[in-house]
């Protein structure tokens, strides 16, 4: 019969084996799982470096969408309706990606809706679809502030403004 004392260095021989293979096991874990969030960081820096990188073209985009859309409702009810929408849909096409996906959809409906809005005040008009029409075209602006957003100056930079210009009116006098 085999006695304890005999077993104890099997014993004890299987228990490193089963430190060691845990050991090893945790370390491809700990591993795998350090590449993985080393890939989800490296991801996310840039992701945040290109929209970094597009933030003044898109603050730009912005302001030209805003632009084009005074330009369309000084128009709206005269012969240049049809020219100007033309001329939403060209830019439109060539900046789309740069705008906020609901300032996207909201200037391609403004644009839209006001391409037909004369042929909804035509008799035999139907006022209700053309106040819900206007109601298209006029969101728009809200839509465009509320998805920009600018943050207000600081005390200490709206100071600096000030100084800036006042000092380059006066270079300008000189």
């Amino acid at each position: 019969m085999t006695t304890w004392l005999e077993i104890a260095p099997l014993l004890t021989l299987i228990g490193v084996f089963v430190t060691a293979l845990v050991t090893i096991s945790n370390a491809r874990d700990i591993s795998k799982y350090s590449r993985d969030t080393s890939f989800i960081v490296e991801l996310f820096k840039s992701k945040t470096q290109f929209r970094m990188a597009c933030i003044d073209r898109r603050l730009q985009v912005h302001q030209e969408a805003f632009t084009l859309w005074r330009k369309l409702f000084k128009n709206i009810h005269t012969s240049e309706i049809g020219a100007t929408v033309i001329e939403c849909q060209k830019w439109w096409d060539e900046n789309c990606l740069y705008l906020e996906p609901e300032v996207r959809k909201a200037f391609a409906d403004a644009f839209s809706c006001a391409h037909s809005h004369a042929s909804y005040l035509t008799p035999p008009a139907d006022l209700q679809l053309a106040k819900d029409n206007w109601k298209v075209i006029t969101a728009f602006p809200n839509i465009l502030f509320e998805a920009v957003q600018l943050p207000k100056l600081t005390a200490i930079e709206e100071k600096a403004s000030l100084e800036e210009n006042n000092l380059s009116s006066r270079n300008t006098r000189i």
